[in-house]
């Protein structure tokens, strides 16, 4: 198919973990309506003290890719919608590109626990596409929407509904997974409706997406490190690509990290394993520092993500074990010149300094509204000097953070440490 694109340009979450009702608009797209072109490149970063619903972002978008790609979704992600509440809805605005045209879609996801709570289960969708006509965005009626629940569990345009016929009896619900992205009645839509069809299109764009443009890392994520450490896990026909990744990210860490080099070591027993090399001193990879093994587990995806248009990076605590000065010359760098999309979470101020205001995002302590961009600040300072000024001002409609005293936090640590129970 042709080159495609994908951007999120916008995120509802509702009942997820602590977040009530949150939403992010990317502003770099507040124009797309009018002027119909992409930015060349998007980041944002999300902010915020500990347990103030930042992670609750990368978790949506996990949920996400594996709806789009049509897997179950994770039993653990059972757990994620709030405690007090049924159900959990998921919103997301993209901006696509196939060739030389170009959509805006809309997708909706509703989600619940099964019967045991063990389970999450997929209880409704709707898929909305908006096309560019004549410099003009047309609103189309409602590709396909479905209802879990509902003896007409799934609606489609009109002008679909004929073409399907008797087939749409074949289509197949299975609530762990996506109905309009599942696999078999994806290959129902094609089969009947046919290569170019708007809906056939914009499904095969997003598995696209998923499978190749799209990389969620939550915090603990290994990804390539899993192969780097134990290079048996690579197929045979995919270890020449495997050798040309470590190539390219030896480009890169030399610079980040002076004196240290990436290998593709062979063994005289005809095994292979990655080494780093410091002064001549080889070390075997899965030897090396966690903080080592966390900046080249991001460092193949950041290369992606510089150079390439098409990719969209999620990374949960992007500042986790790296070195606070190599990640803010990380953030200058990509803030002004990177292609693709990066949204991230962070808790390190500094990076704040190279960030724009429309590149950062705050938690607030209102589950109702848990997320801001900072208003009524001087464009002269930078966003840290904005954000450590407005937790004593208070100048936004939402706080953002509330500290307790120092007396009350020692009498605390006084009185945990006359409990009987001793830590050894």
């Amino acid at each position: 198919m042709p080159n495609c694109m994908v951007r999120i340009t916008e995120i509802k979450i509702r009942n997820l973990k602590n977040v009530k009702q949150g939403e992010i608009k990317f502003k770099n797209y507040s124009k797309l309506r009018k002027n119909m072109n992409l930015e060349k490149g998007d980041m944002l970063g999300i902010y915020g003290p500990n347990g103030s619903g930042k992670s609750t972002v990368i978790d949506a978008c996990i949920i996400l890719q594996a709806l789009i790609l049509g897997e179950a979704l994770p039993d653990k992600m059972a757990y994620v919608i709030s405690i007090d509440e049924p159900t959990a809805v998921l919103e997301f605005e993209f901006f696509v590109q196939v060739g030389d045209d170009k959509y805006r879609v809309a997708y909706e996801v509703e989600l619940g626990r099964d019967e045991t709570g063990g389970h999450l289960n997929v209880l409704g969708e709707k898929l909305v596409c908006s096309t560019l006509k004549e410099g003009k965005w047309k609103v189309q009626p409602i590709l396909i929407e479905y209802r879990a629940n509902e003896e007409e569990y799934f609606k489609i345009a009109p002008r679909y509904k004929k073409v399907l016929g008797e087939d749409r009896k074949l289509l197949v619900r299975d609530l762990q997974r996506s109905f309009i992205f599942n696999k078999q009645n994806k290959q129902i839509f094609r089969e009947k409706l046919g290569l170019g069809n708007l809906l056939v299109e914009i499904l095969r764009t997003f598995h696209q997406f998923g499978y190749f443009q799209l990389f969620v890392m939550a915090t603990g994520h290994i990804g390539i490190m899993e192969c780097l450490i134990d290079t048996s896990l690579i197929m045979g026909n995919q270890y020449e690509v495997f050798v040309r990744r470590v190539e390219q990210m030896d480009k890169v860490i030399g610079i980040l990290i002076p004196g240290l080099n990436l290998e593709v070591e062979h063994q005289e027993d005809g095994k292979t394993q990655v080494v780093s090399i410091r002064e001549g001193r080889k070390i075997p990879l899965k030897y090396e520092s966690e903080g080592i093994k966390k900046l080249i587990t991001l460092l193949g995806v950041l290369i992606a993500v510089y150079n390439k248009r098409n990719i969209c990076m999620i990374v949960d605590d992007l500042d986790n074990r790296i070195f606070e000065p190599l990640l803010n010359q990380l953030m200058e760098v990509f803030a002004s010149e990177m292609e693709g999309q990066l949204i991230f979470t962070a808790q390190s101020l500094s990076t704040l300094e190279k960030l724009d205001k429309n590149h950062v995002i705050f938690t607030t302590l209102n589950k109702d509204n848990k997320y801001i961009y900072l208003e009524k600040m001087p464009r002269k300072k930078n966003m840290r000097e904005n954000y450590l000024k407005e937790l004593h001002l208070k100048v936004q409609k939402e706080r953002l953070y509330v500290s307790s005293d120092n007396d009350t936090l020692r009498e605390s640590l006084r009185n945990a440490g006359k409990m009987r129970e001793v830590i050894k």
